[in-house]
């Protein structure tokens, strides 16, 4: 098993690394589940990929770290996880942060969700 400190809390994380120069894909757990929810689409795809699958903080076998556990918290911790992991970003790689409760936002991730 294999454990990161990221901000607050340690993350549980599994990478599998692909073939040289292939980006990364990241899986991220949604609330109350954890890692082990991607095991049957990581195992679908190509070796070839590079996959990253962690536990959010505070769910599966990371730590809970410390409140408030907001977005921007959350992509902090992805972002020095793969900091730490020496992942390199994609060139032209952008973080899009969307607040559902917001109508405009809410009519980005529909297109989003469309492309």
């Amino acid at each position: 098993m294999s454990f990161l400190q990221c901000g607050s809390a340690v993350h549980y994380y599994r990478l599998r690394s692909g073939a040289q120069g292939v980006p990364t894909l990241a899986f991220i757990n949604g609330l109350g589940t954890d890692h082990r929810i991607w095991d049957d689409v990581v195992a679908a795809l190509p070796p070839a990929l590079s996959v990253l699958v962690y536990d959010l903080r505070g769910q599966g076998l990371s730590e809970p770290g410390t409140a408030p556990y907001d977005l921007p918290g959350l992509a902090a911790d992805l972002e020095q996880l793969t900091r730490r992991l020496r992942m390199k970003p994609e060139p032209g790689q952008k973080t899009i942060d969307l607040d559902l409760r917001n109508e405009t936002d809410r009519a980005r991730s529909h297109l989003l969700h469309r492309l």
